[in-house]
């Protein structure tokens, strides 16, 4: 297998060549446009109450972590819209060979989660989503974590998303 490390999250081809960085600034350290967040990555808040940081203060490696916190609104009851009530910071679109393995590699540490922190691997075709595969979630309050999640890309798509995520929580949770 070939692996493609980026500090601490990790993007592996198992069928492809080896490739110094598959993702871009997976190590979230770099800001060359100065705007306060990472090159290569965007937050997501949806219509959640989400707060997206990049976060110099808690970090597992280099000087930078993603931060997701609240995504619930004050006194949400239904959660079944995911959009209402996810946060989550993805990385550009790269290209894939449909029919290859892929494994997403990252750190996530959490703090009075109630709901679900995680990562996915999102397929596409153009910019329509296709599938997707997921890490197990992390809850409650816990020191980094290690998740990988490894899925084939689909017979018909052309990029991947990568996308690290708080669900339906209070709380907060960092990605390294």
């Amino acid at each position: 297998m070939n692996i493609l490390l980026f500090s601490c999250l990790a993007f592996a081809i198992t069928d492809l060549e080896y490739s110094a960085n598959f993702a871009e600034n997976p190590s979230f350290e770099l800001d060359a446009n100065r705007d306060g967040t990472p090159d290569g990555w965007r937050k997501l808040a949806y219509e959640s109450a989400a707060r997206l940081e990049w976060d110099a203060a808690i970090f597992r490696s280099g000087s930078h972590s993603l931060r997701i916190s609240e995504t619930l609104h004050t006194g949400a009851k239904d959660t079944s819209n995911w959009r209402t009530c996810s946060g989550r910071w993805s990385a550009r679109p790269r290209p894939v060979r449909p029919g290859s393995k892929y494994q997403l590699q990252v750190w996530v540490k959490a703090e009075k989660v109630t709901g679900k922190a995680y990562a996915h691997l999102a397929w596409q075709r153009g910019t329509s989503w296709l599938s997707e595969v997921s890490t197990q979630a992390v809850t409650g309050t816990s020191e980094w974590q290690h998740l990988v999640v490894t899925g084939t890309a689909p017979q018909n798509a052309d990029s991947v998303v990568i996308s690290l995520n708080l669900a339906r929580s209070h709380g907060t949770a960092w990605f390294d």
